[in-house]
């Protein structure tokens, strides 16, 4: 682990952690490439796996892929608001982000983004039924097929999305031999303090 972790300069920190960040879309062995994601439905919390695809530093902003037909969709229709939980198990470290989501689906973001997607990562959105739908066997794609039809292609756009979120506070731990450390970087009021653990 490097020592700006270990340091006491909150405003560096800060900066570490967003190298971190933009690091982990980079390498799938970056300890933060996926992280969890929580939504909030009817009053409960839902949360699941996403891979981290991209990260601005300046804005303060990450992003994700997801299909439009997704549940965790609709809950960021009705509730903006959502929860990234990061964790590398190697150095002890935790990172939590409350943030406000935009989805892109048919715009300049979404159409960058799925140039951008390998034909692997493409195929991932054909399947016939949504995300949660009940069925009598698993709907199985081949990723590694080469020859597909145009029209599987337009099927797997169209529910292709990005999910833009725009990091409001990120809360930091760091659990390590010589003293834990933990900090709050709240980007509303420009505020970054030390916190107890």
């Amino acid at each position: 682990m490097g020592d700006h972790f270990l340091q006491y300069d909150l405003q560096a920190i800060e900066v570490s952690l967003w190298e971190l960040l933009l690091e982990s879309v980079k390498s799938f062995k970056a300890p933060f490439h996926t992280g969890s994601v929580a939504t909030v439905y009817e009053q409960r919390p839902e949360v699941r796996t996403v891979v981290l695809r991209h990260a601005d530093a300046e804005q303060k902003k990450l992003f994700f892929h997801t299909d439009t037909r997704s549940p965790k969709v609709r809950q960021l229709q009705i509730n903006q608001q959502l929860s990234w939980l990061f964790y590398d198990k190697d150095i002890r470290m935790q990172l939590r982000l409350a943030a406000v989501a935009v989805i892109h689906t048919n715009d300049e973001v979404a159409n960058e983004a799925w140039e951008q997607a390998r034909l692997a990562s493409r195929l991932t959105y054909t399947t016939s039924s949504a995300s949660g739908t009940i069925l009598t066997a698993p709907e199985l794609i081949n990723l590694s097929q080469t020859d597909v039809e145009p029209e599987l292609i337009t099927t797997a756009r169209n529910n292709f999305c990005v999910v833009e979120t725009t990091v409001q506070e990120m809360d930091w731990v760091l659990l390590h031999h010589t003293g834990n450390r933990r900090a709050l970087f709240n980007y509303n009021t420009q505020q970054f303090q030390w916190i107890q653990v």
